[in-house]
């Protein structure tokens, strides 16, 4: 191998016109040591509207390689929208006092790239909570796992990130026209989940929400529409599922049981297929920019870690493949 030393540089700054602050930026630089190569990551916010990524590579005798992105935010509290009433007044309250933490999600609105081979990478659905600072990822990453679903649309669930000494990563609940999912920060020494693991734990618990609106829809229009009308494949996953929430086993009553559930099959394979996406993002990005994972990798043995027992998983499912009908 040949290691090249990497040095990190942060610079934060901001922008006042007329005593009002108009744009503050964040900038993470990874700088080769013969100064021959650059990476940045480079943050900028515009209070109450529009925020801007952009990620460049610099070196000696060719062009630059960037990518900027322009992100638009969604007005004040429209996650909440569809809230548990008891809830929405206080995190109305929140999002009113604290935009920039609690405010609606973003919406990509323009992307400027150096070249052709950028613009997937640039256009990628998980782009924006890739490069989010920690305490902004669980949210913004849940609502873009949340678009991609077939069956809940925007602001339909009300994201919960918390933290829980536990071996339990999350949860999904139902509410009054709303789904509460829950994601847990920490893992059950109390050590912070890795982002990877978070991700997989987003894509679970949205995977329920997904499939409970799937058999929720099936069954209060099952006598106007025609089985028929449903893709055999759906309709026979919907009507296992029915049955397997008739005959849902807690973990603590039955781990096997649990596992072999059907509820929590099909939620494992939704976990995966966000992961494989979210993966397939990194490893463009790694391609691209190499030098960026120095700037925010924190415990690389821990996302390995992760990726083991994602694998573990992936076998542990095998068996039920006929199950799943894949």
């Amino acid at each position: 191998f040949d290691f090249i030393p990497i040095k990190r540089q942060v610079i934060r700054g901001y922008e006042k016109v007329n005593g009002k602050y108009t744009k503050c930026f964040e900038e993470n630089r990874a700088i080769t040591e013969d100064k021959k190569e650059m990476e940045s990551l480079v943050r900028e916010v515009y209070p109450g509207s529009d925020e801007v990524i952009k990620v460049s590579h610099f070196e000696k005798g060719k062009n630059p390689k960037f990518i900027k992105s322009y992100y638009e935010k969604q007005e004040i509290g429209f996650p909440y929208k569809n809230a548990p009433e008891f809830l929405r007044g206080r995190l109305m309250k929140k999002a009113m006092n604290e935009p920039t933490k609690y405010a609606g999600s973003y919406i990509l609105k323009d992307v400027k790239v150096s070249n052709e081979e950028l613009k997937e990478l640039a256009g990628h659905q998980y782009f924006l909570p890739y490069f989010s600072p920690d305490n902004r990822f669980i949210y913004r990453m849940s609502r873009q796992v949340e678009k991609e679903t077939d069956s809940l649309g925007s602001g339909s669930s009300f994201v919960l990130p918390y933290s829980e000494k536990s071996t339990t990563g999350g949860f999904c609940r139902r509410g009054r026209g709303s789904y509460i999912i829950g994601i847990n920060r920490l893992k059950a020494d109390g050590s912070e989940r890795t982002r990877s693991g978070l991700v997989n734990t987003i894509g679970h618990e949205f995977g329920h929400a997904n499939w409970e609106e799937k058999v929720s829809e099936y069954e209060v229009f099952s006598d106007i529409i025609e089985d028929s009308a449903i893709p055999k494949n759906e309709l026979d996953k919907i009507k296992k599922y029915i049955k397997a929430n008739e005959n849902y086993v807690q973990p603590d009553e039955s781990i096997e049981k649990y596992k072999g559930n059907f509820t929590e099959i099909i939620a494992r394979q939704e976990g995966r297929k966000t992961s494989d996406e979210y993966n397939e993002l990194e490893n463009m990005t790694r391609e691209h920019f190499p030098a960026l994972e120095n700037l925010y990798i924190k415990d690389p043995d821990a996302e390995v870690e992760t990726t083991s027992y994602l694998l573990k998983e992936l076998f542990h499912d095998i068996k039920y493949k006929d199950v799943l009908g894949d």
